[in-house]
């Protein structure tokens, strides 16, 4: 789970990079998908230092709502066609700002990092410790 933490926080760094730095502008769904990820850090950080089932789950739940939404960004990024309007038409959601190797944009890395996020909480060898919840 300590791991998982330092790959959300890896992806905040990245996505705060993004839009301090380099001065991407976050859409609406990058807000939401951040929404979900920042708090990683702190929920999955305190669920390795307590061993604590429930902060391991409300950071999995948290990670499985981030990837949904995640992977709508993506479906909606690759298909605009999909895209319902609901997004502001200044700053659309289907905008890439990167496209590194021809595929990797900042959707694909958030859904990337989601995804992993979820495998390293699932897979934890330190959860079969005793647990302290």
């Amino acid at each position: 789970t300590l791991l998982a933490a330092f790959v959300a926080g890896g992806a905040m760094a990245g996505s705060l990079w993004f839009s301090e730095v380099a001065g991407f502008p976050p859409c609406e769904l990058c807000w939401y998908q951040r929404i979900a990820m920042y708090p990683l850090v702190v929920v999955l950080g305190l669920a390795a230092l307590r061993r604590s089932r429930t902060a391991r789950l409300a950071g999995l739940l948290l990670a499985l709502t981030g990837l949904a939404v995640s992977a709508w960004h993506n479906l909606i990024e690759t298909f605009p066609d999909v895209q319902t309007g609901a997004c502001d038409p200044t700053n659309p959601c289907t905008f890439r700002w990167v496209e590194g190797l021809g595929f990797w944009t900042i959707p694909r890395m958030a859904v990337a990092s989601f995804i992993l996020v979820i495998a390293l909480v699932i897979a934890d060898p330190l959860t079969l410790i005793v647990q302290e919840d």
